[in-house]
């Protein structure tokens, strides 16, 4: 299998080369095309000089033109730089506000879930607290354990659904309601220091989620104890 060979490209320059030698052949009086002795030699070299004069100027007009390509896309990566220079780094403060007053809400809940639940368990076995006390006092002391521990994971669900009516910062609406138009207008305008709201709603939402947390874990502690106490009932 042959493979052509790639032909050498001919840049204006070199024509105009071989335009000026066929024209300093016919001033010698010889053929541009074959060398023979010709007499009208200046007649012959004329239109030899337009062309390579022709050809050099095509490629100071090629050579221009890369240049001028270049220049192009130099302003172009110039103008790019600037632009991004000056372009202001993306706050995301907004996006954030949303996701903790997000997470708030889930918080609050999840809390409302595990009160409720606690209500539905709490009534039965106050029902059964007579009994209860009739029961070796080991028996006895494991249920109140049990319920020492639930009463205490009610009071941080409590904690975490309870409203805070503080309002020293403009985190929630009771700040706005003590606010002066001219205090609204600074706490609302586009000047508003936001990343201040944010630290103070990420303060509260880590606040009900360590207070879900250990009441999770008490609630936990508190079901596995109710458990141990009622089959030693059932036992004894």
């Amino acid at each position: 299998m042959t493979t052509m060979k790639e032909q050498p490209r001919v840049t204006p320059a070199d024509q105009a080369d071989r335009y000026r030698e066929r024209a300093h052949q016919a001033l010698d009086g010889k053929s541009p095309e074959h060398g023979w002795p010709i007499q009208n030699g200046d007649e012959v070299a004329l239109p030899y000089s337009v062309l390579a004069v022709s050809q050099e100027l095509a490629g100071v007009n090629e050579t221009l033109t890369l240049v001028d390509g270049n220049v192009e896309r130099i302003a172009g990566v110039l103008e790019e730089q600037e632009r991004t220079a000056h372009q202001p780094e993306p706050d995301f403060t907004e996006s954030e506000l949303l996701v903790v007053r997000g997470e708030i809400s889930r918080t609050d809940t999840k809390s409302s879930i595990l009160l409720a639940s606690v209500a539905i368990v709490a009534g039965p076995l106050a029902e059964k607290a007579d009994s209860l006390l009739r029961q070796p006092w080991w028996v006895a002391a494991l249920g109140l354990v049990a319920s020492v521990l639930a009463g205490v994971s009610t009071w941080l669900l409590l904690d975490v659904v309870l409203p805070r009516l503080t309002g020293t910062t403009n985190a929630n609406f009771i700040y706005y309601s003590r606010c002066t138009a001219t205090e609204l207008d600074e706490a609302l305008g586009a000047g508003a220091d936001r990343r201040a709201e944010l630290a103070v709603l990420s303060a509260i939402a880590k606040a009900k989620f360590q207070c879900l947390a250990r009441a999770g874990v008490l609630l936990k502690l508190s079901g596995l104890l109710f458990a141990v106490t009622a089959g030693l009932v059932i036992a004894f």
